[in-house]
């Protein structure tokens, strides 16, 4: 969802707006790589009042804000201004290349806050007019490439304040027709721009100059059209660069459920196997508790078997105790009868038997 913020300034409504950046490592020249913001969306230029609050765009693995050094804007039309604060986000910005747009003035404003700015590339636009102070505050600046624009005036002293440029190019202007690419020509050129000599009066281009002119304005259409389609193709990529970016948020998400998930049926696994060893252990209890009993219970059998043998013997010799009492018991009655026959003789002889008594 995007949320706009309003501000309120002495000139009325100024709408906050999302800068959206396609970054990458871009080569400007043999000798200047940078890490570059390439913009995607083209209707902020054509607002005045817009005003850049935040930054939209996919980074480079271990990129950030601060390692962006170079903004691109390619191929707008219908473009009115630069908006403001981008060098808010972008604190290290040493290029800034606006090309193959309808940027017809570029005022002093656009161009304050980039005080760290070396490379300026306005080619193949429309300015006319290059201001005394346009680079007041851009003395950092080495190169200012102004080809194939419409410039028909140059204000004196408009470069005279740039200490280090070394390389100005305006080849492909009404005004001035010509690549410095030196410092000491740099100056004689500027020298030249002080003496009042652009104008589109003073200076005659040569009719093969003008046949090259024509030649690269037709190239640079072609190269118009398939910036357009590569600025597309960019739009379509970083499209799908933040669909995939949602996806893998998502994957990520499906990725950290599955792990809780996991880990929890991991838990429960570590569970069972403890479980588990617990009914091994038990297992093998029981199984030592069973071999125990069949020992005892073989013990008891052998008991028993003992047991029984002697109950048995325990009968025999009862029986045979039985049977000598009974013999006994018969002798004993014998014995009784014998005794009391005994006893009436003999009781018999003591009554016949006289006592003397003294």
């Amino acid at each position: 969802m995007k949320i706009i913020f309003l501000f309120l300034t002495s000139t009325g409504i100024i709408q906050a707006e999302i800068l959206k950046c396609h970054f990458r490592t871009a080569v400007f020249t043999s000798s200047i790589s940078l890490y570059t913001c390439f913009v995607q969306n083209n209707k902020i230029f054509k607002n005045y009042r817009a005003n850049i609050d935040s930054i939209d765009g996919l980074h480079a693995i271990n990129k950030t804000h601060e390692d962006v050094q170079a903004l691109s804007i390619l191929s707008i039309y219908n473009m009115k201004f630069l908006p403001a604060n981008i060098e808010n986000s972008f604190g290290n910005l040493i290029l800034l290349q606006i090309w193959n747009t309808d940027y017809e003035k570029i005022h002093q404003k656009d161009l304050k806050g980039f005080r760290k700015l070396k490379y300026l590339f306005l080619s193949n636009n429309q300015l006319k007019i290059i201001e005394t102070g346009l680079f007041q505050y851009n003395i950092e600046l080495e190169f200012i490439w102004l080809n194939f624009n419409k410039i028909t005036r140059i204000d004196s002293f408009a470069f005279s304040h740039l200490k280090k440029l070394r390389n100005l190019k305006m080849f492909g202007n009404e005004c001035l027709n010509s690549d410095k690419i030196t410092r000491s020509d740099v100056i004689e050129f500027v020298k030249i721009i002080e003496n009042g000599e652009c104008s589109s009066n003073e200076t005659e281009i040569k009719t093969n100059a003008v046949d090259e002119f024509n030649q690269l304005k037709s190239q640079n259409e072609n190269l118009r059209q398939q910036n357009e389609e590569m600025s597309q193709n960019m739009t379509n990529l970083n499209d799908e660069m933040s669909k995939q970016v949602v996806r893998n948020k998502e994957l990520i998400i499906e990725r950290e459920k599955l792990l809780f998930e996991f880990n929890q049926m991991n838990n429960k696994l570590m569970l069972i196997e403890e479980k588990n060893i617990e009914l091994k252990s038990l297992n093998e209890i029981s199984t030592t508790n069973i071999q125990r009993i069949s020992i005892d219970k073989e013990i008891m059998r052998q008991k028993n078997e003992k047991l029984e043998r002697n109950v048995e013997s325990l009968t025999n010799t009862i029986a045979k105790l039985t049977k000598s009492f009974q013999h006994l018991q018969a002798n004993y009655g014998t014995l009784i009868r014998r005794m009391r026959e005994n006893f009436e003789v003999n009781y018999e002889d003591f009554n016949a038997t006289e006592i003397h008594w003294n």
